[in-house]
């Protein structure tokens, strides 16, 4: 499974749209697997969502998302949850493998 998050500071971004870069975990049912690190294109209306496709992201994990970017990913496939804590990428990737993270549909926090 090829799970995609925006992460600053060691931890999941705040805005999906504004992150130092993505990590993109291929991962077993246990969480083994490779992470790459990938620099995002830079920040337009739809832009980073059709990246992630085309890097074939099954699963997005954010904090906050716009109803754009969740549009794009799940016409495209991905399965987006959102509403996280902002923790570190491999605590919330192993809590989404065990069916412990909710999606908790929320904005990017400002208009476009």
């Amino acid at each position: 499974m090829r799970i995609a998050l925006p992460v600053s500071n060691n931890r999941v971004a705040g805005h999906f749209g504004h992150p130092d870069h993505f990590l993109i975990f291929d991962v077993d049912a246990e969480g083994n697997g490779p992470v790459n690190r990938l620099q995002p294109p830079p920040h337009e209306h739809g832009v980073i969502p059709r990246w992630l496709l085309t890097h074939r992201a099954e699963v997005v994990l954010a904090q906050r998302m716009g109803p754009g970017a969740r549009q794009i990913l799940e016409e495209g496939g991905a399965t987006v949850v959102t509403g996280l804590p902002p923790r570190e990428p491999e605590w919330l990737v192993k809590e989404f493998l065990a069916g412990r993270l909710k999606d908790v549909p929320s904005n990017c926090g400002h208009s476009h």
